[in-house]
C-alpha cells in the first residue's frame, strides 16, 4: 500500500461485500473484539478487556481509528455472545465510542446490566431469548447455544447476502453439563446443511488431544477430595463458572459444611444465577465475617484468586491481610482451576506464600478441573458438523492461530485465514482478500480515563517501577543569581535511611557545582529556563538526556544535572533510576 494510514480509511468508507476485521484476540488471549461488514452495515461481536500484571491495570482494544474511519449511524449493534471478561469487559467503557444497540442473552445480559450501572451508564441491553433469531440490518443473527465454563455461552449464526458466519465465542462439547443443555447435535447438523462460508472458532485449546471433559465428572472428583479434608476447606476457582460452584455447594452440603463466597466478582456471579433461576433459594451462604464462629470442620470457603490476581481475596490470604480469613496448618487450599498463560509466576509465587503458612495445598488433581475450550477432537467435531468453505481461528495467540489453521487443513478445510488484530479481510463475493490493516493497540484504564498503553502515562510508570525514580528541585533567586535551596525526593532508590542521606548529601553539592558553573558563565537565560516569571524549567527525561557527546557543554543545566546524577548511581550501583531536575526562579 502506498499511502497505509489513509488506505484503510478509503477501505472502511465504502466498504462491498461481506468482510471481517478482528481488533482483539487474533493473536493474543483474551480483549475479542470483531467487526462485521455486509455492503456498508456493520455489526460488532464481543468487546472485552485483559489484564497487566506491570503495571496493573485493564487493558482493552483501541477501536479508536475504527470508529473514526467508518459511518458509525451504520453500526447495527453489538451482539455478545457470554458474560466473560474478555468478552463483554470492555462494552462499559467503549460504549461512548461506539453508540449503538446491545444484544444479549438473559445471564448475559444481566451481567452487562451490572456494569452499565456501575457506571452510571442508562444504557438498555436488549435481552434475547435463548435459541431465538433476530435481524439488524443486513444482518439475520441467531443465538446458538453451546456449553463452556458459564451459562448461556451462545455461538451466532450470521446470515447475510453472501453467506453465513458461524462465530463460535467460547465453547467446548460437555455432555453432561451442570447448568444448561448439552450442545444440540442435530441443530448443528442443519445448520451445516444450510451452509457455512465461514467459521471463525475459538482456537485455545488446538494443542491438546482429545476432549475437554465434562463438569458432570468434575463434581465426583470435588466431593472425593472435600470428604477426605479434616480442617477448613478453601477452593479458588473461576467466579464465573457456576456449575463448579454448583458442585462445590452440593459437596460441602455432603460433608456438612456452610459455605462462605470471599470475593465481588463471585457474588455478583452468584446473584445473577439466582436472578435467571439457575441457583434457587437452597443456596444460602454464611457471611465472611462469621466463618470464625464456626468450627473449621464445618467450614467451606469458595474464593477469587486462582491466577494470583493482585487485588483478588486469596492473594489476600496469600499475604497475610484479609480482614476475615487467616490460614493455618490445618487448613486446606484446593486450586479447582487451570493456569492461564502467562500467570505462571505469580500462581508459583502465591503457592509458595501459601505453603509457608503450612496449609496443604492442592494444585492439581485429576478430575479437579477441566476446560471450557475444544481441544482437538471437539474442534473436528465442529468442521464435520457445520462443513465450513473457510476457518478463521481466533481467541488465541499467535501460536495457536496457526496451529488452527494447519489443523483444519489436515481435517479437509480448503481455506483458512489466520488473522491478526487490524486486518481487513474480505470474505466474499469471490476469492478472500486481504485488503489492508486498521491502525490498532491497546487502551488502558486508569481511574476513569482511558490511556494508550504505549503512551506516557503507562510507560513512565513502568519505568518508575522497574528502576525508582528520584526529584531535584533547584530555587534560585532571580534578584543576586544564588541558590537559594536544592530539594531531594527519592522512590525506590535507597534501601536504608543512612545510604539516602549519604548520597542525597553528595547530590547537592554535585547540583552546587553545576549551577554555580552556570552562573559564573553568566549565561543563565540560555541553560537554565525560566526568569522572572515563576515558571518551572524543562524537566530532564530519559530522551532528553541522550544528548550527543559534542553538544554536551551546551546542554541545558537541569539535562547535565540528571546526567551527572544517573552517572554517580552507575558507578556506585551499577543501576540508573529515572531522574528529573526542575529549576525554578523566585
Amino acid at each position: 500500500m502506498s499511502n497505509p494510514s489513509h488506505q484503510f480509511k478509503k477501505i472502511l468508507e465504502n466498504p462491498q461485500g461481506l468482510s471481517f476485521v478482528p481488533l482483539g484476540g487474533s493473536g493474543e488471549i483474551g480483549m475479542n473484539a470483531n467487526f462485521y461488514c455486509c455492503d456498508g452495515q456493520w455489526l460488532m461481536v464481543d468487546n472485552g478487556i485483559t489484564f497487566s500484571r506491570s503495571p496493573d491495570m485493564v487493558l482493552m482494544s483501541d477501536i479508536r481509528h475504527f470508529v473514526e474511519s467508518v459511518d458509525l449511524s451504520k453500526l447495527q449493534g453489538l451482539f455478545v455472545t457470554h458474560a466473560h471478561e474478555d468478552h463483554v469487559g470492555a462494552v462499559a467503557y467503549l460504549l461512548g465510542y461506539l453508540n449503538c444497540p446491545l444484544y444479549a442473552t438473559p445471564f448475559t445480559a444481566y451481567i452487562l446490566g451490572e456494569k452499565l450501572k456501575e457506571l452510571n451508564l442508562k444504557v438498555q441491553v436488549n435481552e434475547v431469548p435463548l435459541l431465538s433469531r433476530t435481524q439488524v440490518g443486513h444482518f439475520n443473527i441467531e443465538f446458538v447455544s453451546l456449553t463452556h465454563s458459564i451459562p448461556e455461552p451462545s455461538a451466532l449464526m450470521i446470515r447475510t447476502a453472501y453467506g453465513n458466519i458461524f462465530h463460535t465465542g467460547d465453547w467446548k462439547i460437555d455432555q453432561k453439563p451442570l447448568i444448561g443443555k448439552a450442545i444440540d447435535t442435530q441443530r448443528m447438523i442443519e445448520l451445516g446443511q444450510e451452509g457455512v462460508l465461514a467459521l471463525v472458532c475459538d482456537s485455545t485449546n488446538v494443542f491438546e488431544e482429545g476432549f475437554s471433559g465434562s463438569e458432570g465428572d468434575v463434581e465426583n472428583a470435588i466431593y472425593d477430595v472435600v470428604a477426605g479434608c479434616t480442617g477448613r476447606v478453601i477452593i479458588s476457582c473461576f467466579s464465573s463458572n457456576l456449575a463448579r460452584i454448583h458442585s462445590c455447594y452440593k459437596a460441602a452440603v455432603a460433608t456438612h459444611r456452610k459455605v462462605c463466597l470471599v470475593g465481588r466478582s463471585l457474588q455478583r456471579m452468584v446473584d445473577a444465577a439466582r436472578h435467571c433461576g439457575y441457583f434457587n433459594d437452597s443456596f444460602q451462604f454464611i457471611p465472611v465475617e462469621e466463618v470464625k464462629n464456626h468450627a473449621p470442620s464445618s467450614v467451606m470457603i469458595l474464593t477469587t484468586g486462582s491466577q494470583a490476581e493482585p487485588k483478588a481475596a486469596l492473594t489476600r490470604m496469600s499475604n497475610k491481610d484479609h480482614p476475615f480469613v487467616t490460614l493455618g496448618e490445618h487448613d486446606t487450599v484446593i486450586f479447582s482451576s487451570r493456569v492461564i498463560p502467562g500467570n505462571q509466576e505469580a500462581i508459583a509465587a502465591l503457592q509458595n506464600r501459601l505453603t509457608l503458612q503450612n496449609v496443604t495445598m492442592i494444585t492439581y488433581k485429576e478430575g479437579l478441573h477441566v476446560s471450557g475450550h475444544p481441544c482437538r477432537e471437539e474442534l473436528a467435531q465442529m468442521y464435520d458438523w457445520l462443513k465450513p468453505q473457510i476457518v478463521v481461528p481466533v481467541h488465541g495467540e499467535a501460536i495457536h492461530l496457526k496451529e488452527h489453521a494447519a489443523f483444519a487443513h489436515f481435517k479437509g478445510v480448503l481455506r483458512t485465514i489466520v488473522p491478526k488484530n487490524g486486518n481487513i479481510f474480505h470474505l466474499a463475493p469471490g476469492p478472500i482478500k486481504l485488503l489492508g490493516d486498521v491502525p490498532t493497540g491497546r487502551l488502558a484504564l486508569d481511574g476513569r480515563r482511558l490511556v494508550d498503553y504505549t503512551g506516557p502515562v503507562v510507560t513512565q510508570r513502568k519505568e518508575l517501577l522497574d528502576r525508582g525514580s528520584l526529584f531535584v528541585f533547584v530555587v534560585l533567586s532571580s534578584a543576586n543569581r544564588k541558590i537559594l535551596s536544592r530539594t531531594v525526593m527519592s522512590h525506590g532508590v535507597f534501601e536504608y535511611e543512612a545510604e539516602r542521606d549519604s548520597v542525597e548529601s553528595q547530590i547537592k553539592n554535585l547540583i552546587t557545582e553545576i549551577y554555580t558553573e552556570a552562573i559564573n558563565q553568566g549565561d543563565l537565560k540560555k541553560r537554565i529556563k525560566g526568569g522572572k516569571d515563576n515558571r518551572p524549567s524543562s524537566v530532564a527525561s530519559e530522551d532528553s538526556m541522550s544528548v550527543p557527546p559534542a553538544s554536551k557543554s551546551s546542554a541545558p543545566t537541569h539535562i547535565t544535572a540528571a546526567r551527572r546524577i544517573r552517572n554517580l548511581f552507575y558507578k556506585k550501583w551499577g543501576v540508573q533510576p529515572v531522574v528529573r531536575v526542575h529549576s525554578v526562579w523566585v
